[in-house]
């Protein structure tokens, strides 16, 4: 059975998410159908954006892993973790300060603005949207979104 009262917008993929009640538990499965997205997101009561590194890259924030990343040499878990911290503090304070600088120094992509923007017409509508991300440079907030989970 389709769930009406929920949606989900990968940003990034051309797909939507027809979830499926089963007897054990929720299953997905891609679908290109844009006409089936459209329907399901007009009605979603509660809808969820995902948005990982990539919505930021359009305001100059490279991924972690882009292409011309200096600190792709490494795994996250030497860069970013207590372990890390404890073998190389020099090196994660040099990481933290990088990363820091770059998201000083930026604005809101079109995609943040358009995601909060989508939030503030739908919530005038009485729908509930939260912006899952990944993201920790704040742009979210800044394009005005404000029901924001990061999860890192």
């Amino acid at each position: 059975m389709l769930l009406q009262n929920r949606a989900v917008i990968a940003l990034g993929l051309r797909i939507s998410t027809n979830v499926l009640k089963g007897p054990l538990m929720d299953t997905a499965r891609p679908n290109s159908d844009m006409s089936e997205f459209r329907k399901v997101f007009s009605k979603a009561k509660h809808i969820a954006i995902i948005t990982g590194a990539g919505v930021s890259a359009e305001s100059g924030v490279p991924t972690f892993r882009g292409e011309h990343e200096k600190w792709r040499k490494w795994q996250s878990q030497d860069l970013a973790s207590p372990e890390a911290f404890s073998r190389t503090p020099s090196r994660v304070w040099e990481f933290y300060h990088y990363r820091r600088e770059l998201a000083l120094n930026r604005k809101p992509s079109a995609a943040h603005l358009a995601i909060a923007e989508c939030e503030a017409r739908l919530k005038k509508q009485g729908r509930s949207v939260v912006v899952i991300t990944q993201c920790t440079d704040d742009l979210h907030r800044q394009a005005g979104s404000k029901h924001l989970l990061k999860i890192h």
